[in-house]
């Protein structure tokens, strides 16, 4: 994984902060593939920009406010380990703030996001790629 790499990839995470998806989703490869371990009944697991686009539309429809700040990173060749905050907000029903920390698993090649992985917790996201022992 290059400099330049984790850089785009911090940039396309500012963009989504700003709401510009069309910025963010440009580093999106077309065959892209995501994984989502923490919503187990997420439908959005198969191919393409649009299923990165159907994730972050599903999250800005349930919350007014939702945000990612990249905590860590763990160059790992191709693939790069991502810790990141999720945090959002809703004025709906008497307001409701939420936080969660998660593992994300990045592919990246020639500039693109080929995958992503998203798990429950940073340790099952370095349990996964063999930096933490099994439970």
């Amino acid at each position: 994984m290059s400099a330049a790499d984790i850089e785009r990839l911090a940039e396309a995470f500012e963009a989504l902060e700003r709401g510009e998806d069309e910025a963010a989703l440009a580093r999106i490869a077309p065959d892209f593939e995501l994984r989502d371990h923490v919503i187990l009944e997420d439908t959005s697991d198969g191919t393409g920009p649009e299923v990165m686009e159907a994730n972050i539309g599903r999250l800005r429809e349930a919350f007014d406010r939702v945000s990612y700040e990249i905590l860590e990173t763990i160059d790992l060749d191709e693939r790069i380990l991502v810790r990141v905050l999720a945090s959002a907000h809703t004025d709906r029903d008497g307001g409701l703030d939420t936080e969660l920390e998660v593992g994300q698993l990045w592919t990246i090649r020639d500039g693109l996001a080929r995958r992503l992985e998203i798990f429950p917790s940073w340790d099952e996201a370095r349990r996964a790629v063999g930096l933490e022992p099994g439970p």
